[in-house]
């Protein structure tokens, strides 16, 4: 018998061990802001960390809502797929969300900041509480 949990198993299953993808937990979702907080953060502390430190140095312990904030603004405005084209702005600075894989080896940075990008799948989240109920 086919069973969509089954199917799901298999699509992790293959993301996890071939493709790259790490496991992610679903409590971990932000159901109002529609985006897994830790993710973000981490990404551009490691992959921006001198814009992180400015904004840390500018903002205290507020950088991580300033920053959190001004996504969800431009995801809003401007749609997931623009920001993770083009970025978007915090504190006049624009901020990546994804490197692209670069069209050739001239530059070796390019290529680490691509190899930097974070790819997770996590099941089932819902809307108002985060995880889906075992």
């Amino acid at each position: 018998m086919h069973k969509e949990i089954n199917f799901e198993d298999a699509i992790e299953q293959v993301l996890t061990s071939d493709g790259g993808y790490t496991q992610g937990n679903p409590n971990d979702y932000d159901a109002e802001r529609a985006l897994f907080p830790q993710d973000v953060i981490t990404f551009v502390q490691q992959t921006q960390p001198k814009f992180w430190q400015r904004l840390a140095d500018l903002n205290k312990d507020k950088a991580d809502t300033v920053l959190l904030d001004s996504l969800v603004k431009e995801l809003r405005s401007k749609g997931m797929l623009t920001v993770l084209r083009q970025g978007f702005k915090c504190f006049g600075k624009t901020v990546k969300m994804a490197y692209f894989e670069p069209n050739t080896g001239m530059n070796p940075e390019a290529f680490t900041r691509y190899e930097q990008n974070r790819l997770t799948i996590t099941r089932q989240v819902t809307t108002t509480t985060g995880a889906i109920p075992d």
